[in-house]
């Protein structure tokens, strides 16, 4: 037994690096364990913890990561792997997002008229997301969720240049996303306080946009310095990352809880039914998830500041982050998912409120307002719908687009014009 552990010794100082073999040398023999009992060395956490300390200040980075390594392989010590914690969550979240992307894809199809600005701004967000998945599938598989000195350190540079990468597209789809909210909400609130106030909001976000795209692209010198630092601090120079992704975080949550809040106002002094509030209320109030999601992510940021096990604790932020974009993504497609539920399950999500002149009315295709009926020309009924507008209904009866705040002429045969704000507030 005594030459098979003074072969596990021997073995073990062979495979370390020459300056960590040395420490080894020189502090193990300290040690209340004799040099042949590896069991006992491997617990006595005091002494490893000095040969880790001497190996850190005469080897390199990579040297001493591969020592510890060597060290707790040697010991039995079982190395963290959740990188499919992370392609588990993901997966599934991403499937949701896109599933509710093409529910709004089907309601709104490009190349109609259907398809508006704020349908372009969420396919050129949902295509990012997917982009922004692959890089962080790729970084799970080279190593993200797993311990730093478990991973070789070619793939510890990819998995922190991935991150580099999907910082500026979690801003950029972010952004996107509360854009795309803020154009449907302005389409459908004309009154000119919310006007004022959504520009206003849209344009802080903007603004958040270009500075910490700014800022990303040149916290590091060189750029590379941010997936390379780790090997050498001395290689370059940052701002101060952690206080950046705080701040980001920070204005991130701050303008959600402004595009969740400013429609609140307007919608409680609508004249629709109370069930109707309800469903549009919950509709946007689905956005106070994407506010939780970022503030358990700003946690996840603080924590990992404090942390140099670098792959594995990035990898709570790195869910986060994926969560929320996902998240914002569904929410963005809410309405039209509304509409959808309207089509294929009408009796829990037709039209029951009143429209914009207090006429009642129910999605039935024999039912129209009771305003005066005009003639046509041909000799057809018309449904006086407002000054702007009239809707043909023995062809297409008026569908309450918009979650009833603003009828569109986008059903009708031959559209006119459209008409203005139609959940006319008290």
């Amino acid at each position: 037994m005594a030459n098979a552990q003074t072969a596990a010794e021997m073995e073990l100082l062979a495979a370390l690096p020459q300056c960590a073999a040395l420490c080894a040398e020189t502090i193990l023999p300290t040690s209340k364990c004799a040099l042949t009992d590896i069991p006992c060395m491997c617990e006595d956490t005091a002494t490893l913890a000095k040969v880790a300390a001497c190996s850190q200040a005469n080897c390199t980075v990579v040297e001493a990561l591969n020592a510890q390594n060597i060290t707790l392989s040697t010991c039995g010590v079982t190395p963290h792997n959740d990188s499919h914690t992370y392609v588990v969550v993901v997966s599934i979240f991403l499937a949701v997002a896109i599933i509710f992307y093409l529910i709004r894809l089907y309601v709104r199809p490009p190349f109609t008229p259907l398809f508006r600005i704020d349908d372009a701004i969420m396919l050129v967000a949902t295509l990012s997301v997917i982009v922004f998945t692959g890089f962080n599938l790729e970084a799970a598989h080279l190593g993200l969720g797993q311990d730093l000195w478990n991973v070789p350190p070619d793939n510890i540079d990819t998995v922190l240049k991935n991150f580099f990468i999907g910082e500026f597209l979690y801003i950029f789809i972010g952004v996107l996303t509360k854009l795309a909210v803020l154009v449907f909400e302005l389409k459908v609130f004309a009154q000119p306080l919310f006007q004022k106030m959504g520009y206003i909001v849209m344009a802080g976000c903007i603004c958040y946009f270009v500075a910490f795209m700014f800022i990303l692209g040149f916290e590091c010198t060189p750029v590379s310095f941010f997936w390379t630092q780790w090997r050498d601090p001395s290689a370059g120079k940052c701002i101060d990352i952690n206080a950046g992704g705080w701040a980001a975080a920070a204005i991130n949550i701050a303008l959600d809880l402004c595009i969740l809040i400013i429609p609140i106002p307007v919608i409680m002094k609508l004249q629709i039914s109370r069930q109707q509030k309800l469903q549009i209320l919950s509709m946007f109030g689905v956005g106070s998830f994407i506010t939780v999601i970022s503030i358990i992510r700003l946690q996840a940021l603080i924590s990992f500041a404090t942390e140099t096990n670098l792959t594995y604790n990035l990898l709570q932020t790195s869910i986060w982050s994926s969560i929320e974009l996902y998240v914002s993504v569904i929410c963005a497609c809410m309405p039209a998912t509304r509409l959808f539920l309207q089509r294929i399950w009408p009796s829990k999500f037709a039209s029951t409120g009143k429209g914009s002149y207090g006429n009642s009315y129910v999605r039935q295709p024999n039912v129209v307002d009771p305003a005066p009926p005009q003639q046509t020309t041909a000799g057809m009924p018309r449904n006086h719908i407002t000054k702007s507008m009239d809707v043909n209904v023995s062809d297409v009866r008026r569908n309450t687009d918009e979650m009833e705040l603003r009828e569109q002429s986008e059903w009708d045969v031959q559209p006119k014009t459209t008409t203005s704000f139609i959940g006319h507030a008290v």
